[in-house]
């Protein structure tokens, strides 16, 4: 089970995880985030869903030279496990999954997911 407490859409996506912290993107903001992307709503969803993965608190960074030298990143950086993220200097660690599918822009419609770290969302699954 991801380590959420509450999750509401009712003005945005508002997601309260177990150990306190909240994430909270307004409607107004998810909206001015759609519209920045260029493209059809497939592209805005993708650019959204890369921006929200990043965001605290489903993904900590933090930097490559924190890790000892025989770690995994360094030693065989092509098998880390997916919730493991080597971006240049920095390693990105998923804490958990989420991602958003929109039904449309105007008026706003979505459908949330979130999934433990070990398990990465995939395909279609708002299907």
């Amino acid at each position: 089970m991801p380590p959420v407490r509450e999750i509401n859409i009712d003005d945005g996506l508002y997601i309260k995880m177990t150990n306190g912290l909240v994430f909270h993107d307004t409607a107004v903001q998810m909206v001015a985030r759609l519209n920045s992307t260029p493209g059809n709503l497939k592209k805005k969803e993708a650019a959204y869903n890369q921006w929200l993965q990043s965001q605290e608190p489903f993904q900590k960074t933090y930097p490559a030279g924190e890790y000892e030298i025989d770690h995994q990143i360094y030693s065989n950086p092509a098998n880390l496990p997916p919730w493991r993220i080597l971006a240049g200097a920095y390693v990105g660690e998923i804490t958990m999954w989420v991602a958003v599918h929109f039904y449309s822009i105007s008026p706003l419609s979505f459908t949330p997911i979130c999934q433990n770290k070990e398990l990465p969302i995939g395909g279609d699954w708002w299907l």
